[in-house]
């Protein structure tokens, strides 16, 4: 039995993360806002990255779980993703054995065409959400060196299961069911999705991996083959539209503003890429596997769409 601390305890990959040590009977505790939000089971501690965090939080945990991040505001982001990280590495040195934070592949940027990103690819983040992960990123390293403390970055690949709050995997199926999706660009692209099962797995992987760890994770998989695992799952027929790649670079800037318009410019980069991030590091590093790979591990989010529609 191990005390674990976990911020972003209440969210998407936070709660799995939270019932997975439970179920091993390992003490949890969980930095929430407002008390009473924490699953059951775990010891509240109330607190804000974006304001303060008590001491008591993180003083004797085996390992300090950094999931928390806000992901959709811009302005918020350095406050919170940034600052608040540092705060709770204020809070945490000196009183805990390992730390784990959880990052994004989006640090990396856009990769250059046909170039797959690993964890030797440089950062070059493009966005305000990303360049506050790599921010973050960075202040865990340095702290915990200064402190000595252990630390592992995790950085997953896009997130998705049934339970998501993101609704760009729901749309995806939504638009395969109504027929309105078009495949993007080269034949070899491919989607870099991964469930969120697995990135629990490898968080509590990280909780054991060699100080100063890196790692990406991915479920990469041809956008062909996604395709058709769904429309086996609803009954449609494999869509067989294609958009050349500037045109859809077009179509996305000039009208993907517009309310309803299916292509914005991330979606399209998004269809068309065709490098992902080879999860080869994980896997010989940490013995990691994929208990729901791509693209059968899209099936809950099938499902979850199948269930509204029927409901």
């Amino acid at each position: 039995m191990i005390t674990v601390a976990i911020t972003g305890g209440t969210g998407f990959i936070g709660r799995l993360l939270v019932a997975s040590h439970l179920q091993r009977g390992d003490r949890v505790r969980v930095l929430t806002r407002t008390p009473g939000s924490q699953p059951v089971g775990t010891v509240p501690f109330v607190g804000d990255l974006g304001s303060s965090v008590p001491i008591a939080f993180a003083d004797g945990a085996d390992v300090v779980y950094h999931l928390a991040a806000e992901m959709s505001d811009a302005a918020r982001m350095q406050g919170v993703n940034v600052q608040g990280t540092q705060r709770l590495l204020d809070a945490a040195m000196g009183r805990c054995g390992r730390w784990v934070q959880l990052s994004s592949v989006g640090v990396y940027g856009a990769s250059a065409p046909g170039a797959a990103i690993t964890e030797l690819t440089n950062p070059a983040p493009a966005n305000a959400y990303e360049r506050s992960k790599l921010s973050s990123d960075r202040a865990v390293a340095l702290a915990c060196a200064a402190a000595g403390c252990d630390w592992a970055i995790l950085r997953p690949s896009n997130v998705i299961g049934a339970s998501m709050r993101n609704q760009s995997a729901f749309a995806l199926v939504r638009s395969i069911i109504a027929g309105h999706f078009a495949f993007i660009g080269s034949r070899d692209a491919i989607s870099t999705y991964i469930h969120v099962d697995d990135v629990v797995v490898a968080l509590r992987l990280m909780a054991s991996a060699p100080a100063g760890s890196i790692v990406n994770v991915s479920s990469d998989c041809p956008w062909t083959l996604l395709v058709q695992r769904v429309c086996e799952r609803v009954n449609r027929r494999q869509p067989r539209a294609r958009i050349p790649l500037p045109l859809a670079r077009l179509l996305a800037r000039t009208m993907g503003a517009l309310p309803g318009f299916p292509l914005t410019p991330s979606r399209v980069e998004s269809i068309a890429r065709v490098a992902g991030y080879p999860d080869t590091h994980a896997r010989n590093l940490l013995g990691y596997r994929p208990r729901r790979p791509m693209p059968e591990g899209f099936d809950d989010v099938t499902a979850a769409v199948l269930s509204c529609s029927t409901s």
